[in-house]
């Protein structure tokens, strides 16, 4: 199928932004949720594609991410999600719903075990970057502090545009080499859920930029495939 060879180059191209250590942390607690989202999704789907779809969304996350989970230094955060990862390729081989169960909750477990093991890790840190940015030399003039936060602010978003090309040229692929009926589900997947990402709260300024770039792009798509609708 044409479609899954596009997959793994879709997937999981926010996790590609160095860090500092304490910048690593808050970035592989924003990857364990990703990576929980993706494998929960797939649990719940009936259709192999979709839960490969999800599944290889979840690996290159994992894979993108190895240097971030090394800089954070969580050891047991870090070894709990790369037997995930295993888990998860595994899910992607299998060639029946029933046989990828068992790797995907073997997965899951793994995760929810690297989240636990984050949360007793960040209690050993110094106060996050973020808030050491707004605390640090209180004789720094507010305006200065407000610039320096939009000149990082404005970085973050130069580097996920720059990820996004990627993802930009894959879908093209899609588009354009995948039979439409079937590009069409899957371009209409990943529409929605960026939709559902941007309706939450809890969302990160890097994050909602993220979704709200992606729903963009994938906007385009879903208008050159509007025929298969028909």
């Amino acid at each position: 199928m044409k479609l899954l060879r596009y997959i793994l180059c879709i997937g999981g191209w926010f996790f590609l932004i160095s860090a500092t250590t304490e910048e690593a942390c808050i970035n592989t607690e924003s990857l364990i949720e990703y990576i929980g989202e993706q494998t929960t999704q797939a649990l719940e789907e009936a259709d192999i594609q979709l839960i490969r779809y999800h599944a290889f969304n979840a690996v290159n996350a994992i894979e993108r991410s190895r240097t971030q989970l090394q800089d954070c230094g969580c050891d047991y955060a870090r070894k709990n999600l790369l037997e995930s990862l295993e888990n998860l390729k595994l899910a992607t081989q299998v060639s029946t719903l029933e046989g990828t169960r068992i790797p995907l909750s073997r997965a899951m477990d793994y995760i929810l075990a690297g989240e636990e093991a984050l949360e007793q890790h960040d209690k050993t840190h110094t106060p996050p970057f973020w808030q050491r940015l707004m605390n640090v030399d209180t004789k720094e003039s507010k305006h200065t502090q407000a610039s320096r936060i939009l000149k990082a602010d404005k970085a973050i978003e130069a580097k996920i545009e720059e990820a996004l090309i990627t993802y930009q040229n894959s879908l093209n692929e899609v588009v354009q080499g995948v039979p439409c009926e079937e590009a069409l589900i899957f371009v209409k997947r990943v529409y929605s859920h960026c939709e559902k990402q941007l309706e939450r709260n809890d969302q990160t300024p890097a994050k909602r930029f993220y979704n709200l770039r992606t729903k963009e792009i994938t906007q385009k798509a879903l208008d050159e495939l509007r025929d298969c609708s028909l």
